[in-house]
């Protein structure tokens, strides 16, 4: 396994020091709440493989990439940090209240109006400003053309700028991570029998070394990013120095975990 609990804890200490840097109260939680779910996300593939459990941690690989993409992409351009993390919240509080809405068509489990409230609430510790007001009225008023039928539109595509969900991944995790978001995608539906038949033991093997090099890879991108714009390198220095000295050293620990799993990589 090419990453352990040492690098996460690292990870962790960047994060905290980079998200008392942030001075809106909403985009400081998001953020924080983002990444430590993300890396908590990682913790446990990690474990899970530990305890060889190992057909289990590939179903955290999907999401695991997923929350990279999102992560990426709001920390993509300074400028709109806080409107990317007001679109996120807005988008898929709406998109929930949406499919809580059509579930309620044949039984009242619970009532929108009451639901609504319920998140509004949740909502009062923050100072959210007229963007978030504005971006809540304009999904609440789009929520059917935004969630209903084969044109609804991501959170990250309100402004129409990827064709889909497959080329904002290629945009924000490459080629390479779309495959093994897809490919892992079958074990996250309980699709992955075919891999299993006729096998023994279930071990890692070498696509679960690449997707450790995509996440480890996309992680350094993401907490550079968060470095740069929090302006924390010197309080940061020592951690982040570790974290690049061992991703530099990724591509010689690939090959030995490779030549252990008796795979040649070409």
């Amino acid at each position: 396994m090419l990453i352990s609990i040492r690098e996460v804890y690292k990870y962790e200490k960047i994060l905290k020091s980079c998200s008392n840097k942030i001075d809106d109260d909403f985009t400081r939680t998001f953020i924080e709440s983002q990444i430590q779910i993300l890396l908590e996300k990682l913790r446990v593939y990690i474990e899970s493989i530990k305890k060889k459990r190992v057909n289990s941690s590939r179903t955290l690989i999907r999401p695991i990439l997923e929350s990279v993409a999102d992560t990426l992409y709001i920390l993509e351009e300074e400028d709109k940090i806080n409107l990317k993390c007001y679109t996120y919240n807005v988008w898929h509080t709406q998109k929930f209240m949406y499919n809580i809405t059509k579930i309620n068509k044949d039984g009242q489990i619970i009532e929108p109006k009451e639901l609504e409230k319920a998140i509004n609430e949740l909502m009062l510790d923050f100072k959210l400003g007229d963007n978030f007001d504005m971006l809540n009225e304009f999904i609440t008023m789009e929520r059917n053309y935004l969630f209903k039928g084969k044109n609804r539109r991501n959170w990250f595509n309100l402004e129409n700028k990827y064709e889909n969900t497959d080329t904002f991944l290629i945009s924000q995790v490459t080629p390479l991570g779309l495959y093994l978001y897809n490919f892992y995608s079958e074990y996250v539906h309980g699709k992955d029998i075919f891999f299993r038949l006729g096998k023994v033991k279930y071990e890692i093997n070498y696509q679960d070394i690449i997707a450790q090099m995509v996440i480890l890879n996309s992680l350094g991108d993401i907490f550079y990013r968060l470095v740069k714009v929090t302006d924390t390198y010197e309080e940061c220095a020592n951690d982040i120095n570790a974290l690049i000295a061992y991703n530099k050293s990724l591509e010689k620990k690939k090959e030995n975990v490779l030549r252990k799993i008796n795979y040649q990589d070409n």
